[in-house]
């Protein structure tokens, strides 16, 4: 049997459907794009929300439950099998809606009537702080959280308030109706506030219809902009554990610093997480997990803390192979960082990359989605579409100087979570929480 594939061809152009760019007065920016993939519209709205304090987190918390469930609109939007969804990301609040194309001024209905300032009901205040101290006591046992709060706790020692999944159990039972109120007033503004929509629509009577429509959303009298909170630095690398007894599996949780988005050396550091660590075929799953069996699970990529953009690196691991996994990753990094990736793995990066992207842009919601996340990171519209002209640019030499720059074994510090009793540490600096 022939197993030989057939040569790959070239990658596929990334472009930007029409698109219109609005500000309104109160602030808000709305972009819409005609995609009239199918009859539908996609509506993705994201505003700043920096908290001051954990009770003010934990009323957020709350308020985010509530908000899909706060106005008659939203319920006619789910009759016509619309929907509409609330999250907290970080420093963003993020609220989503879909409907058909026809219903559009009942999409804009629903989210004027969702983001106006309410008078909180007692009992939707309930059963929304109710159902978050579940979400809360789950999150809590989850293996995953708690091996990423460790490397939170390792990194900053205070954990940044907008880097806490969720509020705990004990704030928010502490809140009430009022305080949901207040939170709202003071947090969900239109400044600074970033509205993608998408789908099978005229961008420019979309934005009109919205902004007559949204009208009533306004600034609160003398509101000035929030200040965007910010992550403090990291601290210098070491490598420590966490003892969890019973676990069957081990976390590896390592982090180094990047570089800023707008930086030079930035698509070429971007093609070398991705070669490294990024998808199936990358380096770190092609040895750790493939060809010798010591992770579940491994990956690479970039996380970003506020203002400040890490490398991640994690490995999930079976407790008896924990030692050997890690001393192989601290190796497969030297080798990353004195060598480089070779020029196919750069090649296949550079396809990978390309081809994510275009199909990040080929759907209604992953278009929407896509842009509103770089409009949050203080991208300019047509990012995606420059930043991949700017990797196809890259020179094999400059992902290699890239890799030796950043992936230099000692500049990573983080944690290893798990059942630990009869683990000796190794690396950079020991340590114990």
């Amino acid at each position: 049997m022939n197993r030989t594939l057939p040569p790959l061809g070239a990658p596929p152009k990334v472009t930007l459907p029409p698109t219109t760019d609005t500000t309104l007065t109160s602030g808000l920016r709305i972009v819409a794009c005609r995609l009239p993939s199918v009859p539908l519209v996609q509506a993705h709205l994201a505003l700043p929300v920096h908290p001051t304090d954990e009770h003010e987190l934990a009323a957020l918390e709350v308020l985010t439950a509530a908000l899909p469930h706060r106005s008659q609109a939203g319920e006619r939007l789910e009759h016509i099998g619309g929907s509409l969804n609330s999250s907290r990301r970080g420093a963003w609040l993020g609220l989503s809606a879909t409907c058909p194309a026809s219903r559009l001024p009942l999409l804009a209905d629903t989210l004027a009537q969702t983001l106006t300032p309410p008078a909180q009901s007692p009992a939707g205040t309930d059963e929304a702080r109710n159902k978050v101290i579940r979400q809360a006591q789950l999150a809590a046992a989850q293996p995953g959280q708690i091996s990423q709060q460790a490397l939170l706790r390792h990194l900053y020692g205070t954990v940044p308030l907008p880097l806490l999944p969720l509020a705990s159990p004990a704030r928010l039972r502490e809140i009430a109706a009022q305080d949901v109120a207040a939170v709202h007033r003071q947090l969900v503004r239109p400044q600074e506030a970033m509205l993608v929509i998408v789908g099978d629509l005229d961008p420019e009577t979309a934005v009109q219809m919205l902004q007559r429509r949204l009208s009533s959303w306004e600034p609160n009298a003398g509101d000035t902009p929030a200040q965007a909170a910010k992550c403090p630095v990291p601290a210098t690398p070491t490598l420590q554990h966490t003892q969890q007894s019973g676990w069957v599996q081990s976390h590896l949780r390592l982090a180094a610093p990047g570089v800023d988005r707008e930086h030079p050396q930035f698509p070429a550091l971007s093609l070398a997480s991705v070669a490294f660590g990024g998808y199936f075929s990358s380096r770190l799953v092609s040895v750790l997990r493939e060809q010798l069996g010591l992770a579940y699970r491994v990956e690479s990529a970039f996380a970003d803390h506020l203002d400040r953009l890490l490398i991640g690196i994690e490995a999930d691991t079976a407790t008896t192979a924990t030692g050997p996994a890690l001393q192989q990753l601290l190796r497969e990094l030297d080798r990353f960082a004195h060598e480089g990736p070779t020029r196919q793995e750069t090649d296949a990066a550079l396809r990978y990359m390309t081809g994510v992207t275009a199909l990040s842009l080929a759907s209604q919601s992953g278009l929407a989605s896509t842009l509103l996340s770089h409009l949050t990171l203080g991208q300019p519209l047509d990012w995606l579409v420059t930043f991949t002209r700017r990797l196809k640019d890259v020179s094999a030499a400059e992902v290699r100087e890239a890799a030796g720059t950043f992936y230099a074994p000692d500049r990573f510090g983080g944690v290893i979570v798990g059942d630990l009793k009869n683990f000796e540490m190794s690396g950079p600096e020991d340590g114990n929480d």
